[in-house]
């Protein structure tokens, strides 16, 4: 095993995702999930930076070339209390579910629609609000 195929896999443990779950959080087939962490295939630049994104590591570290996690991403192992200086913009309800699922994913499972809906309304509100203080502090 390389440590490309290690630290996916490790990553995958720790926010205790199966290979499945990790395949509907990025959009990466299971089946390509699980041959990257047995070796059996390479994985392609685009689906690497993918999976440094969900799992809040750099690119360097998923590859084994650093030990230093990246600690100034957002995803599942983001503890920080820090808030983005800019907000992310999103056409439809889908793409926010998407990425409450990311940031959530343990704590959403289970959920019914009607609380991903609202949850997806809290979101929207807080984000009108968070523009809102923006802009009054511009003034």
């Amino acid at each position: 095993m390389t440590p490309t195929n290690n630290r996916l896999k490790q990553l995958r443990t720790e926010a205790k995702l199966t290979q499945i779950e990790l395949s509907k959080i990025t959009g990466i087939g299971s089946t390509s999930i699980n041959r990257y962490e047995t070796g059996v295939r390479t994985m392609p630049q685009a689906k690497l930076i993918k999976l440094a994104e969900v799992f809040n590591v750099s690119t360097d570290y998923l590859l084994g070339i650093s030990n230093i996690r990246n600690e100034h991403c957002v995803g599942i192992h983001d503890d920080s209390n820090s808030s983005s200086s800019s907000l992310p913009e999103y056409e439809n309800d889908d793409q926010i579910k998407k990425d409450l699922q990311f940031a959530l994913f343990e704590q959403t499972k289970g959920l019914s629609d009607d609380q991903i809906k609202d949850l997806i309304q809290m979101a929207k509100s807080m984000k009108i609000y968070g523009r809102s203080i923006l802009l009054r502090n511009r003034k």
